[in-house]
């Protein structure tokens, strides 16, 4: 399955401001920031009727605008900086996004034998993988006259695969199970934030003063959830 996709977006909520004397005075909310959205996604679905399906699919898109949340212009104006008159990233573009599910059941056989049915029939092993580039963010430098566009520069790639293993009972009408699954299983550390002058996690480029540490850039906020593992049961009427 092949997908291409294209949306204008106008009249997006932002800041207008009205000056007297050259100095901002005011600022109010109203319609007038715009962008757009295009891509194109691709997918391949197979399925064996018996003991195998799944499902590729990569996806590629562009969102641009001038501007990413509707009080951007107003801290451009707190800053002394031009408003923006014309598109870059979004805070949400990303470009590349590859995604696989694929799912091995064992179906229940009515002339397996007793140890068959109890391990082996209406087992299933399901494993998610997921890959993507990383945000846009703006970098800083330390020289106050080299201009730098926003988000003109990415976040690191994030990734995580996640397994899940689940075996059903039929009892009397009713479906009891029970299952284990691990998010992240190869505990991978993505980053969802990075700081702007070094473009790493957690990594400022920066000597910390004298007796003071680095925790307080330790936020883990700005990376994504590492390895959890869940272990539970369910009962289907």
């Amino acid at each position: 399955e092949i997908t291409a996709f294209y949306k204008d977006l106008e009249n997006l909520l932002g800041t207008r401001f009205y000056r007297r004397q050259l100095i901002y005075r005011y600022s109010v909310f109203t319609n007038i920031d715009y962008g757009s959205v295009k891509g194109i996604d691709v997918s391949w679905r197979f399925r064996n009727p018996t003991f195998f399906s799944g499902v590729l699919n990569y996806t590629y898109s562009v969102a641009s605008g001038n501007a990413s949340f509707p009080t951007d212009q107003a801290y451009n104006a707190y800053l002394g900086l031009e408003e923006t008159k014309q598109e870059y990233p979004l805070d949400f573009d990303r470009r590349h996004i590859v995604s696989a599910s694929m799912t091995f059941t064992y179906p229940g056989q009515p002339d397996a034998s007793f140890w068959e049915k109890a391990l082996l029939s209406r087992l299933s092993l399901n494993f998610i993988v997921q890959y993507a580039s990383g945000f846009p963010y703006t970098p800083i430098t330390d020289d106050p006259t080299l201009f730098i566009p926003p988000n003109s520069a990415r976040m690191p790639w994030t990734g995580a695969v996640d397994v899940r293993l689940e075996k059903r009972w039929p009892l009397r009408g009713s479906t009891l199970g029970a299952f284990v699954e691990a998010a992240n299983i190869f505990d991978n550390l993505n980053a969802l934030r990075v700081q702007p002058f070094t473009g790493r996690l957690w990594d400022t480029g920066k000597l910390d003063l004298l007796a003071t540490g680095t925790d307080y850039v330790h936020n883990p906020g700005d990376a994504g959830p590492p390895r959890l593992f869940r272990v539970g049961a369910l009962i289907i009427f």
